[in-house]
């Protein structure tokens, strides 16, 4: 696929580094963000290439940022729309799960847990996860003794954004969740649209 160079600003810092980027194009309305990639709190270049992109095309962005960004907008530059849009289907949790081991032992560890279990519901039937310091199981037969249990659309907002405000308010209601808040932390997540690639 050939890219518009037209599409792409580039900041350096002043020792000429690359700081960040932006990838766009533009459409009958705003200019659309397809990539922005700065570094951690770099609010500054941020701000420096979303300005760029206005000048240009009217002075109508429209972006997908994470929720780290968010407040880089002040009042009167922006309105917020939430998107919940998120597709996902686990088609085989024992290899989710080893996947996802390494990272989950870190986390239960650090965070003083021993183990705990939860259900995981899907099209594919449902399986007993149990994390703990030193592995993670996934148990088809024995599905009892699990205080929580997570469905598919639950498991996938945990997943790519973590144990937010908006997790807490869906799985809120469960009798313990303190073994999902370790495994889950909040995470400065964006959904890009597929077509942006």
């Amino acid at each position: 696929m050939q890219e518009d160079r037209d599409g792409f600003l580039v900041a350096r810092g002043e020792d000429g580094t690359l700081v960040g980027y932006v990838r766009s194009r533009a459409r009958e309305d705003a200019v659309e963000v397809l990539e922005l990639g700065v570094g951690a709190g770099d609010a500054e270049v941020v701000r420096a290439l979303l300005s760029a992109l206005i000048g240009p095309h009217g002075g109508r962005i429209r972006a997908n940022l994470p929720p780290s960004l968010r407040g880089l907008l002040l009042p009167h530059e922006g309105e917020l729309v939430e998107e919940f849009a998120l597709m996902g289907r686990v088609i085989d949790a024992e290899a989710l799960a080893a996947a996802l081991e390494p990272v989950w032992v870190r986390r239960i560890k650090a965070s003083g847990n021993r183990e705990g279990s939860f259900l995981l519901s899907t099209d594919a039937g449902t399986a007993k996860v149990r994390a703990s310091a030193s592995g993670v199981r996934v148990d088809r037969q024995g599905t009892q003794g699990a205080g929580i249990s997570v469905d598919e659309r639950t498991f996938a907002h945990l997943l790519f954004r973590g144990f937010d405000a908006a997790a807490d308010e869906r799985v809120g209601t469960l009798r313990d969740s303190s073994l999902l808040r370790p495994l889950f932390p909040e995470q400065d997540f964006v959904v890009w649209r597929a077509d942006a690639f």
